[in-house]
């Protein structure tokens, strides 16, 4: 169990030139309730159950467990389509961390988002310039709200 310190970023197209042997990634949600979200994911051909609590700014609890590839994909299987995602995640180094590049498929494709992890809530990093802006308190940016209200189907005035 740690304590995970992300922020999250919109990114631009440009970025997709640095990203280099991708990773398939299928994740869906048993329970997303604003506050603990319960998420199964299978990348890499394998699985692992994540717990996550609520946020507190750009940090919040979590607990990976890994569990075989055939537990995943029936979890999975148990989850209907609009409560899963699919992506193809990228890292890029950058300014001595590491950026996870997110390439969003299906009712949200078209969306691109990177997340790095810190130390510290008030660490100092270098932003990127295929980065567009900061949408780290924005929870419509979550992959489990991601799931449940693509990306596709945002109004232009949401």
């Amino acid at each position: 169990m740690h304590i995970e310190i992300e922020r999250r970023f919109l990114v631009s197209p440009v970025a997709l030139s640095w990203c280099r042997d991708g990773t398939d990634i299928e994740q869906g949600y048993l329970r997303a309730d604003g506050r603990t979200t319960v998420r199964v994911r299978i990348a890499d051909g394998t699985g692992v159950v994540t717990i996550k609590g609520p946020r507190c700014g750009c940090s919040r609890f979590e607990h990976e467990t890994p569990v075989s590839l055939n537990a995943a994909r029936a979890l999975l299987n148990r989850i209907p389509p609009h409560m899963k995602v699919r992506k193809t995640r990228y890292e890029v180094e950058v300014g001595g961390l590491i950026w996870e590049i997110d390439v969003f498929a299906d009712l949200n494709a078209g969306l691109i988002l990177a997340e790095v992890e810190i130390d510290d809530p008030d660490q100092a990093i270098v932003v990127p310039h295929w980065v567009s802006r900061e949408v780290t308190w924005d929870a419509r940016y979550s992959n489990s709200q991601l799931a449940r209200r693509p990306h596709s189907q945002w109004t232009m005035a949401a």
